[in-house]
């Protein structure tokens, strides 16, 4: 059976013939462990097996929402965007308010999970993510600033 998307806790351990434990902190927020064979928790199963892993470890990571909410104040827009501030914050409004309505109907769910064993001190597993939910959230707020400083200041022409 192929995985896709986030799964619950709750599923792992429906696949999974060992105990299953959620950690916090054990790795760093978006990376997640060496991926074994294509990405599966069939794969994960039997590298376990292999190695006689004896639990598997779970780790969600959620967004940082303050990351993608664009707040003029941290940017010096008058030096940036020489010309055109009111366009710049205008399209900061606008994407700000776009996040609102993405959050509106955001549940609080994690964007990625990370399900491994360790050995000889290393994770190994599977690390999958919620493409849509990360597609849809798009720029984090230092990106969309600079997209907008290299369109205000780009000499190439536009397709």
């Amino acid at each position: 059976m192929a995985t896709e998307g986030v799964i619950s806790i709750e599923e792992i351990e429906k696949q999974s013939d060992l105990p299953v434990f959620e950690v916090s902190d054990a790795l760093d927020w978006m990376e997640g462990p060496s991926v074994v064979g294509d990405n599966t928790l069939e794969s994960l199963a039997g590298f376990s097996n292999a190695v006689g892993a004896k639990v598997l470890l779970v780790q969600y990571d959620y967004p940082d929402l303050t990351e993608y909410f664009v707040d003029p104040d941290d940017f010096d827009l008058d030096e940036l965007f020489e010309d055109g501030v009111d366009d710049v914050e205008a399209a900061i409004d606008e994407r700000n308010a776009e996040l609102d309505g993405i959050l509106a109907e955001y549940d609080g769910r994690p964007w990625a999970v990370s399900v491994f064993v360790m050995y000889e001190g290393q994770p190994f597993g599977v690390f999958l993510t919620d493409n849509d939910l990360i597609d849809r959230l798009g720029e984090t707020s230092m990106e969309f600033i600079a997209r907008l400083y290299w369109q205000a200041n780009c000499d190439c022409e536009e397709d």
